[in-house]
């Protein structure tokens, strides 16, 4: 995320964890070490499971017609 020309503070525990590359020229901390837990999940899914699947649409997300279409009150 750019935010601009702001300091930020970053807390030592995190930056042992995440094991960032500092550039000191550009001022840029690169995340090429960061754990495992870090990186996103993935999961691969067979067209034939793609048939039943409904994946809801992000407006839909905040409606009632998401909470009543997995049957949540």
């Amino acid at each position: 995320t750019d935010i601009g020309r702001k300091d930020i503070i970053i807390g030592l525990s995190y930056l042992r964890e995440h094991n960032p590359v500092p550039n000191w020229q550009t001022e840029d901390l690169e995340f090429t070490r960061c754990p495992a837990v870090c990186a996103p999940q993935t999961m691969m899914i067979q067209d034939e499971d793609l048939d039943y699947m409904e994946i809801p649409h992000l407006e839909d997300l905040a409606t009632d017609s998401y909470t009543q279409l997995n049957g949540d009150t």
